[in-house]
């Protein structure tokens, strides 16, 4: 009563304080469902190695190939992640293992077969190649930092995109083009008869 305006100043103030908390109490709510959701319709696997990079520096491809030979492992595959230039824009350009991230992620394969990307594949999401008029058998033009414009066929076409985005490649392609070779992040599928706590201390 004293001092009105001194008490609208704080109440404006603390009104401002309850609204950021409750916005940022909403945002991570928001994310975290996102990534619930992702974990739920892609990631089939059990544990996430991150290197917290991602894309400068990262973990060795060797860890990948050590975690395949542990018994309490039955898959494990390394995810690399670079940057190129396709359909004239600069877009991230993920690099998997063909071998094995088939076995830990789900990208809702339409057609094509991971296990075969080669050092002249690419796959690429299939409503981002229909919206260009792409399908099996075309060649996308990829330019590279490193190796320049390269052409590579589409070979994969799929429905989720959430780990991948629009394309990826297999590991040969990526190291044909891309000279430092890290994963920023390695996925894990336990073994059948290893705990969840066997498989991570292994």
């Amino acid at each position: 009563m004293r001092n009105p305006k001194r008490t609208s100043t704080t109440a404006a103030a603390l009104m401002i304080g309850v609204g950021l908390v409750i916005s940022i109490s909403l945002f991570a709510e928001s994310a975290k469902a996102s990534i619930t959701k992702i974990i739920d319709d892609s990631f089939i696997g059990d544990l996430v190695i991150d290197s917290g990079t991602f894309g400068f520096g990262g973990l060795s491809p060797d860890l990948a190939t050590q975690l395949n030979e542990l018994p309490e492992v039955e898959a494990a595959s390394g995810v690399r992640l670079g940057f190129a230039e396709i359909d004239d824009e600069t877009r991230t350009l993920y690099g998997i293992d063909p071998a094995t991230m088939g076995s830990i992620v789900d990208v809702g394969v339409t057609a094509g077969r991971i296990e075969e990307l080669s050092a002249t594949d690419i796959a690429v999401h299939d409503e981002f190649a229909a919206d260009q008029g792409w399908t099996i058998g075309d060649t996308v033009t990829v330019s590279f930092a490193q190796t320049g414009t390269q052409p590579l066929t589409i070979s994969v076409l799929y429905s989720k995109d959430e780990l991948t985005g629009d394309f990826f490649i297999g590991n040969p392609a990526y190291e044909a083009n891309y000279p430092d070779v890290f994963d920023f992040q390695v996925y894990v599928l336990r073994a059948p008869d290893a705990t969840p706590e066997e498989a991570k201390a292994a």
